[in-house]
């Protein structure tokens, strides 16, 4: 990290301090932020403005076709969606002296900040940009437009007008000296921000014709960040300093630094020995406030704090401490090692450039078999000249008269269409994919005879390819999270209401605003003074955790709900509607519920105990006639085993069991004893 103690020595007057600052600017510009831009110009061209040919190639090409068949541009959509399907969720976890009930109004804050302020939009454009650009940059500082205490706002900057410290080497700014950002503004933009004073001051040291020590970069650089206007105006004579965009008018280039400066500042002792350097906008009596009430100390420490220098080449606009305690600019590298950043687009220009060849050339050779020539005699054909034919041979009904005693025109026979080609086109693809990680069953494109489900396993393991640029986007959403949580720290110190929006269900229609107090001097019971929701006491850790986005869990819900009611589990009614996409499906919960309600009312359920209860008597008597029923079947059954003994033991009795059964009337009684032969004793 480049060390900047000297830039907090004093006496150095306005103009030396923008000189310096503009020095600064021009070494960092010339240390490898030339190539960059011209590598992400390039990169740009192939991804988004479908500019794929370089004139020098046009003009070799001639006439022939110069296809430019864009894959690049559907990896990177395919590749962002990808990255929509899941969004952050911040969360905070308390470490010293901390709570963790002001954790989780942290992190409430820190959700509902992201949402209003569309951080996730931001996020977004910045994942797309690091795909294509290498780069990308999001700035975070507090907005007073809306709000007199100021609220977070994110910006996504154009990463060519970003210029990290060239001498670093990490990931984090923090590890950085430096960051410097530069952009053109007109006199009226520059009179507005800082004034009419000094705007006049920049119109006056500056002029048209004045080469400056930054004019060392492309002369069309300053207009390479993108804009609705395109590049329609295009200056003759370059300044870097001074941009001419029309009839009298100019664009003045603003250098905005910010720097690390190494001194003895006031810290926060925590107890526990944590530290927190003290803001630099706090009162100093403030600050022994609160040291006293939250039982810390003050004391004076070696460290770095952040310095804050805005100027042109010659005039100073701005100099003094950042109220912030990190760098406002936070990066975002999609493939990052030891400071050389690289992009997607970077691996697949090449074998875009092979197709678009592939893919032009067999398109000449096509349009070369329409009109591929006429061998003639010469003087052999009488209605066209030799260049009339050259114009229109290919045309159809074209006909053409020649001399009998001469042979006939002959059309040339045009060469095949060369079988090398059509692999090299299959070859161009197929490099494309595999390099890409996107390949057409990941764009949800079958082959053959492959089921949806193999589809949507070839789509989910498309991530996989990405693993490198998702966690190096989690490093960027840590970064951001830890800046938010010590602006919150640092800013968010007086009383303010905030609204939060809860969810009541798993619909946006279930979300509902609640008022959120923070920083609020409460009274206990003990007649003391405390602060509900103090934002400014203790150390909290960052928690990174990746959800799938509202819709997408939506729709996993309900899959998997449906899955589990297939299978027997008894889902409620109410939890598959929730978790539906059908429309007006809230008015269908309360009308359920109100049926319900309805079902539990005192009256109904009287109602009920009564049927239930009628219902019980009538089940009651219908199990006794049918125990009776049963007893008597019994009985039946027992006497018919007694009449079938005493039949076995004398088939006589057969013809007076016909008589009894004759007369529907069984009577056991009625059928006599069989006789028994008596015993015979021999005398």
């Amino acid at each position: 990290m480049t060390d900047f103690a000297e830039d907090n020595e004093k006496g150095d007057s306005a103009e030396e301090k923008a000189r310096k600052n503009w020095s600064r600017y021009v070494y960092v510009r010339a240390k490898g932020h030339e190539d960059y831009i011209q590598t992400a110009n390039l990169n740009e061209k192939f991804a988004f403005k479908n500019e794929q040919w370089s004139q020098e190639s046009l003009d070799a090409l001639g006439k022939r076709p110069a296809l430019q068949l864009n894959m690049i541009f559907q990896i990177l959509e395919q590749m962002v969606g990808q990255q929509i399907k899941t969004r952050v969720d911040m969360g905070f976890k308390p470490k010293s002296n901390a709570i963790q009930k002001t954790a989780e109004v942290l992190c409430k804050l820190a959700r509902q900040t992201c949402d209003d302020r569309r951080y996730h939009q931001h996020e977004s454009d910045a994942f797309l940009t690091g795909m294509a650009l290498q780069r990308a940059f999001i700035d975070m500082r507090l907005d007073y437009s809306d709000n007199i205490n100021g609220e977070p706002k994110f910006e996504t900057l154009d990463p060519r007008q970003v210029i990290p410290d060239p001498d670093a080497s990490e990931y984090d700014p923090d590890s950085w000296g430096d960051v410097t950002t530069t952009r053109l503004y007109s006199h009226n933009t520059i009179a507005e921000m800082w004034g009419e004073k000094k705007a006049k001051k920049i119109k006056g040291s500056l002029n048209s014709n004045s080469r400056d020590p930054g004019d060392s970069i492309d002369p069309m650089e300053g207009f390479r960040y993108n804009a609705f206007g395109g590049d329609a105006v295009r200056p003759q004579d370059h300044v870097d300093s001074v941009k001419h965009i029309g009839k009298g008018d100019k664009l003045y280039r603003i250098v905005e630094r910010q720097y690390w400066v190494r001194g003895e500042y006031p810290f926060f002792i925590y107890p526990q020995g944590d530290m927190r350097i003290v803001p630099v906008d706090m009162d100093p009596d403030y600050a022994q406030f609160k040291a006293d009430r939250d039982g810390l100390t003050i004391q004076k420490l070696h460290g770095k704090r952040v310095k804050w220098t805005v100027s042109s080449n010659t005039c100073l606009l701005y100099d003094d401490w950042s109220p912030y305690r990190h760098f406002t600019v936070i990066p975002y590298y999609p493939y990052f090692y030891r400071g050389i950043t690289r992009g997607l687009v970077d691996y697949l220009i090449s074998p875009q450039e092979l197709l678009n060849k592939v893919v032009s050339q067999i398109l000449h050779v096509v349009n070369t078999t329409a009109n591929s020539g006429w061998l003639l005699p010469r003087d052999s054909v009488t209605n066209k000249t030799p260049e009339e034919i050259e114009a229109h041979g290919a045309d159809t009904g074209l006909v053409l008269e020649y001399d009998g005693d001469k042979p006939p025109p002959t059309k040339i026979h045009p060469n095949p269409i060369p079988s090398g080609l059509a692999d090299l086109r299959a070859f161009a693809l197929d490099i494309i994919n595999k390099i890409s990680g996107v390949s057409d069953q990941a764009r949800g494109f079958r082959q053959g005879d492959e089921s949806g489900v193999t589809v949507k396993l070839l789509q989910d393991r498309m991530g996989v390819g990405m693993t490198r640029a998702i966690t190096n986007l989690d490093q960027t959403r840590n970064i951001v999270a830890r800046n938010m949580l010590h602006l919150f720290q640092d800013h968010y110190t007086s009383e303010r209401v905030v609204m939060i929006t809860r969810n009541r269900g798993h619909s946006r229609a279930s979300q509902e605003d609640i008022e959120l107090v923070l920083n609020q001097v409460h009274t206990n019971e003990a007649g003391e003074e405390e602060v509900l929701n103090d934002l400014t006491v203790g150390e909290y850790g960052v928690k990174i955790t990746s959800t799938p986005s509202f819709d997408t869990s939506r729709e996993r819900n309900f899959e998997e709900l449906t899955a589990m009611r297939n299978l027997g589990v008894q889902i409620p009614d109410t939890a598959m509607i929730e978790a539906s996409s059908i429309p007006d499906k809230e008015q269908l919960l309360e009308t359920m519920s109100g049926a319900k309600q309805g079902e539990d009312s005192p009256q109904n359920q009287l109602a009920q105990m009564s049927a239930k209860i009628d219902m019980n008597k009538k089940e009651a008597d219908t199990g006794m006639v049918l125990a009776q029923t049963r007893e008597k079947e019994m009985a039946t059954k027992e006497k018919a085993v007694s009449i079938a003994e005493k039949i076995a033991d004398d088939p006589a009795l057969a013809d007076i069991a016909d008589t009894i059964e004759q007369d529907d009337v069984i009577d056991e009684a009625a059928i006599p004893e069989p006789a028994v032969a008596e015993p015979q004793i021999n005398g």
